[in-house]
Protein backbone atom coordinates (compact mmCIF):
# COMPACT_ATOMS: atom_id res chain seq x y z
CA UNK A 1 0.00 0.00 0.00
CA UNK A 2 2.73 2.69 0.77
CA UNK A 3 4.72 1.90 -2.47
CA UNK A 4 1.70 2.21 -4.12
CA UNK A 5 0.72 5.74 -2.63
CA UNK A 6 4.39 6.88 -2.17
CA UNK A 7 5.92 5.21 -5.62
CA UNK A 8 8.65 2.42 -6.11
CA UNK A 9 11.53 4.85 -6.01
CA UNK A 10 13.46 4.60 -2.71
CA UNK A 11 10.62 2.60 -1.33
CA UNK A 12 12.42 0.64 1.88
CA UNK A 13 13.33 4.11 2.64
CA UNK A 14 9.92 5.54 2.37
CA UNK A 15 8.64 2.76 4.33
CA UNK A 16 11.42 3.16 7.26
CA UNK A 17 10.68 7.03 7.31
CA UNK A 18 6.85 6.14 7.68
CA UNK A 19 7.09 3.58 10.05
CA UNK A 20 9.31 6.60 12.07
CA UNK A 21 6.04 8.63 12.30
CA UNK A 22 3.94 6.10 14.80
CA UNK A 23 0.38 5.86 14.20
CA UNK A 24 -1.68 9.28 13.09
CA UNK A 25 -2.98 10.60 16.63
CA UNK A 26 -6.59 9.93 17.90
CA UNK A 27 -8.13 12.76 17.66
CA UNK A 28 -11.92 14.18 16.40
CA UNK A 29 -12.54 15.01 13.13
CA UNK A 30 -11.74 18.29 12.18
CA UNK A 31 -9.44 20.64 9.27
CA UNK A 32 -6.10 19.61 11.41
CA UNK A 33 -6.41 16.01 10.23
CA UNK A 34 -5.87 16.58 6.59
CA UNK A 35 -3.31 18.72 6.97
CA UNK A 36 -1.59 16.50 9.39
CA UNK A 37 -1.68 13.60 6.90
CA UNK A 38 -0.37 16.04 4.25
CA UNK A 39 2.15 16.19 6.70
CA UNK A 40 3.04 13.00 7.13
CA UNK A 41 3.23 12.18 3.53
CA UNK A 42 5.32 14.85 2.93
CA UNK A 43 7.76 13.75 5.22
CA UNK A 44 7.01 9.54 3.86
CA UNK A 45 8.36 10.96 0.64
CA UNK A 46 11.02 12.21 1.76
CA UNK A 47 10.25 16.05 1.66
CA UNK A 48 11.86 16.84 4.74
CA UNK A 49 11.98 20.53 4.97
CA UNK A 50 8.18 20.54 3.63
CA UNK A 51 7.42 18.11 6.52
CA UNK A 52 9.59 20.36 9.28
CA UNK A 53 7.81 24.09 7.96
CA UNK A 54 4.22 22.04 8.04
CA UNK A 55 4.65 21.06 11.19
CA UNK A 56 5.44 24.09 12.76
CA UNK A 57 2.81 26.28 10.84
CA UNK A 58 0.46 23.75 12.03
CA UNK A 59 1.20 24.40 15.14
CA UNK A 60 0.84 28.11 15.03
CA UNK A 61 -2.22 27.05 13.55
CA UNK A 62 -4.01 25.35 16.21
CA UNK A 63 -2.50 27.87 18.81
CA UNK A 64 -4.41 30.70 16.81
CA UNK A 65 -7.34 28.42 16.63
CA UNK A 66 -7.74 27.54 20.25
CA UNK A 67 -7.55 31.10 21.55
CA UNK A 68 -9.60 32.58 18.68
CA UNK A 69 -12.22 30.15 19.43
CA UNK A 70 -12.33 30.10 23.73
CA UNK A 71 -11.36 33.98 24.21
CA UNK A 72 -15.32 34.92 24.42
CA UNK A 73 -15.35 32.47 27.18
CA UNK A 74 -12.70 34.07 29.12
CA UNK A 75 -12.94 37.41 28.36
CA UNK A 76 -13.18 38.70 31.69
CA UNK A 77 -9.99 36.47 33.21
CA UNK A 78 -7.06 37.92 34.19
CA UNK A 79 -4.71 36.72 31.43
CA UNK A 80 -7.12 38.10 28.37
CA UNK A 81 -5.32 40.97 27.66
CA UNK A 82 -6.38 43.67 25.14
CA UNK A 83 -3.63 41.75 22.39
CA UNK A 84 -5.50 38.78 23.02
CA UNK A 85 -9.28 39.74 23.23
CA UNK A 86 -8.69 41.45 20.03
CA UNK A 87 -5.83 40.31 17.65
CA UNK A 88 -7.52 38.52 14.20
CA UNK A 89 -4.71 36.85 14.10
CA UNK A 90 -1.20 35.76 16.21
CA UNK A 91 2.25 35.82 15.77
CA UNK A 92 3.72 35.70 18.88
CA UNK A 93 3.67 31.93 20.42
CA UNK A 94 4.66 32.95 23.75
CA UNK A 95 1.55 35.21 23.89
CA UNK A 96 -1.21 32.12 22.80
CA UNK A 97 0.95 29.75 25.30
CA UNK A 98 0.66 31.93 28.25
CA UNK A 99 -3.18 33.05 27.78
CA UNK A 100 -3.98 28.94 26.52
CA UNK A 101 -1.98 27.72 30.27
CA UNK A 102 -3.44 30.54 32.43
CA UNK A 103 -6.70 29.72 31.17
CA UNK A 104 -6.38 25.69 32.15
CA UNK A 105 -6.75 25.12 28.44
CA UNK A 106 -2.90 24.12 28.45
CA UNK A 107 -1.47 21.97 31.17
CA UNK A 108 2.26 22.41 31.81
CA UNK A 109 3.77 19.21 29.36
CA UNK A 110 1.47 20.43 26.50
CA UNK A 111 2.98 24.00 26.85
CA UNK A 112 6.48 22.56 26.72
CA UNK A 113 5.54 21.13 23.70
CA UNK A 114 4.38 24.26 22.05
CA UNK A 115 7.23 25.88 23.00
CA UNK A 116 9.62 23.06 21.82
CA UNK A 117 7.67 23.19 18.48
CA UNK A 118 8.30 26.98 18.36
CA UNK A 119 11.87 26.29 18.97
CA UNK A 120 11.69 24.67 15.64
CA UNK A 121 9.50 26.78 13.93
CA UNK A 122 11.95 29.26 14.50
CA UNK A 123 15.44 27.52 13.62
CA UNK A 124 13.81 26.48 10.24
CA UNK A 125 11.98 29.52 9.07
CA UNK A 126 14.74 32.14 9.68
CA UNK A 127 17.91 31.63 7.87
CA UNK A 128 20.65 30.17 10.44
CA UNK A 129 23.80 27.73 9.41
CA UNK A 130 22.77 24.92 11.10
CA UNK A 131 20.44 22.97 8.18
CA UNK A 132 23.20 24.19 5.82
CA UNK A 133 24.53 21.03 4.26
CA UNK A 134 21.60 19.05 5.85
CA UNK A 135 18.17 17.66 4.83
CA UNK A 136 16.67 18.12 7.67
CA UNK A 137 15.20 14.62 8.03
CA UNK A 138 16.03 14.82 11.98
CA UNK A 139 14.43 18.12 12.98
CA UNK A 140 11.41 17.22 10.73
CA UNK A 141 10.99 14.14 12.48
CA UNK A 142 10.58 15.86 15.69
CA UNK A 143 8.30 18.14 14.74
CA UNK A 144 6.42 16.01 13.13
CA UNK A 145 5.95 14.06 16.34
CA UNK A 146 5.88 16.70 18.62
CA UNK A 147 2.52 17.79 16.98
CA UNK A 148 1.10 14.48 16.76
CA UNK A 149 1.61 14.23 20.55
CA UNK A 150 -0.33 18.10 21.17
CA UNK A 151 -3.12 16.90 18.22
CA UNK A 152 -3.75 13.85 20.14
CA UNK A 153 -3.44 15.25 24.16
CA UNK A 154 -5.68 18.25 23.01
CA UNK A 155 -7.80 16.59 20.78
CA UNK A 156 -8.33 12.82 21.75
CA UNK A 157 -11.84 11.41 21.92
CA UNK A 158 -11.09 9.01 24.44
CA UNK A 159 -9.96 8.81 27.99
CA UNK A 160 -11.44 8.62 31.70
CA UNK A 161 -12.55 11.14 34.06
CA UNK A 162 -13.01 13.85 34.87
CA UNK A 163 -13.64 14.56 31.17
CA UNK A 164 -14.98 10.87 30.02
CA UNK A 165 -17.40 8.98 32.35
CA UNK A 166 -15.36 6.29 33.94
CA UNK A 167 -16.34 2.53 33.95
CA UNK A 168 -17.45 1.85 29.89
CA UNK A 169 -15.98 0.31 27.36
CA UNK A 170 -16.23 -0.06 23.93
CA UNK A 171 -17.51 3.72 23.61
CA UNK A 172 -16.42 7.13 25.53
CA UNK A 173 -19.03 9.20 26.97
CA UNK A 174 -18.43 13.45 28.05
CA UNK A 175 -19.12 13.29 31.64
CA UNK A 176 -21.50 16.13 32.91
CA UNK A 177 -19.06 18.39 34.96
CA UNK A 178 -16.90 18.49 31.59
CA UNK A 179 -19.50 19.77 29.43
CA UNK A 180 -19.71 22.88 31.30
CA UNK A 181 -15.58 23.23 30.04
CA UNK A 182 -15.33 26.19 27.00
CA UNK A 183 -12.83 23.83 25.42
CA UNK A 184 -15.45 20.87 25.30
CA UNK A 185 -17.94 22.82 24.36
CA UNK A 186 -16.26 23.93 21.47
CA UNK A 187 -14.27 21.43 20.07
CA UNK A 188 -16.11 18.15 21.62
CA UNK A 189 -19.36 18.62 22.18
CA UNK A 190 -20.02 19.39 18.20
CA UNK A 191 -17.99 15.99 17.36
CA UNK A 192 -20.22 13.94 19.40
CA UNK A 193 -23.69 12.53 19.44
CA UNK A 194 -26.04 12.71 22.02
CA UNK A 195 -27.37 9.21 23.27
CA UNK A 196 -29.07 7.25 25.77
CA UNK A 197 -27.08 4.30 27.42
CA UNK A 198 -29.43 2.02 24.87
CA UNK A 199 -28.00 3.03 21.47
CA UNK A 200 -26.16 0.59 17.99
CA UNK A 201 -24.07 1.51 15.93
CA UNK A 202 -24.00 0.04 12.16
CA UNK A 203 -20.98 0.67 9.20
CA UNK A 204 -22.63 2.28 6.53
CA UNK A 205 -20.39 1.18 3.55
CA UNK A 206 -21.50 4.08 1.23
CA UNK A 207 -20.81 6.67 3.89
CA UNK A 208 -17.58 4.69 5.00
CA UNK A 209 -18.73 5.18 8.50
CA UNK A 210 -21.04 4.33 11.04
CA UNK A 211 -24.54 5.23 11.62
CA UNK A 212 -25.85 5.48 14.88
CA UNK A 213 -29.75 4.10 16.19
CA UNK A 214 -30.25 5.29 19.59
CA UNK A 215 -33.48 4.54 21.49
CA UNK A 216 -35.31 7.89 21.47
CA UNK A 217 -37.89 6.24 23.72
CA UNK A 218 -35.58 5.39 27.11
CA UNK A 219 -35.53 9.18 28.41
CA UNK A 220 -38.98 8.42 28.88
CA UNK A 221 -38.15 6.17 31.59
CA UNK A 222 -35.03 7.66 32.98
CA UNK A 223 -35.53 11.65 32.41
CA UNK A 224 -32.23 12.23 34.07
CA UNK A 225 -28.84 9.91 34.78
CA UNK A 226 -26.34 10.82 36.75
CA UNK A 227 -22.75 10.06 35.12
CA UNK A 228 -22.74 6.68 37.01
CA UNK A 229 -25.77 5.55 36.75
CA UNK A 230 -25.59 6.19 32.97
CA UNK A 231 -22.32 3.84 32.99
CA UNK A 232 -24.24 1.13 34.98
CA UNK A 233 -27.20 1.34 32.31
CA UNK A 234 -24.81 1.02 29.21
CA UNK A 235 -22.86 -1.99 30.77
CA UNK A 236 -26.45 -3.45 31.91
CA UNK A 237 -29.00 -2.61 29.84
CA UNK A 238 -32.36 -2.20 31.11
CA UNK A 239 -33.85 -2.94 27.62
CA UNK A 240 -33.30 -4.72 24.21
CA UNK A 241 -30.91 -2.08 21.58
CA UNK A 242 -32.66 0.82 20.23
CA UNK A 243 -34.70 1.16 17.43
Amino acid sequence: MLIHEFGNEEHERKIDDYAALGPAPWSVIDRHNMFLRQIRQSFAFGAYYPALVGACSLGERLLNELVIRLRGAYRSHSATTKSVATHKTFMNWSVCIEALFEWGVLDDPLATKFNNLRKFRNRSVHYGTHLTGRDAREEALQAVLLIQEIIEALFRPHGGPPRFIGGTTGHTFLSTPAESEPFVQEFLVPASILVSPSFDMQYNEDRGWFDVFDDDTYQNEYPTLTDEEFADHRNRPRRSGGK
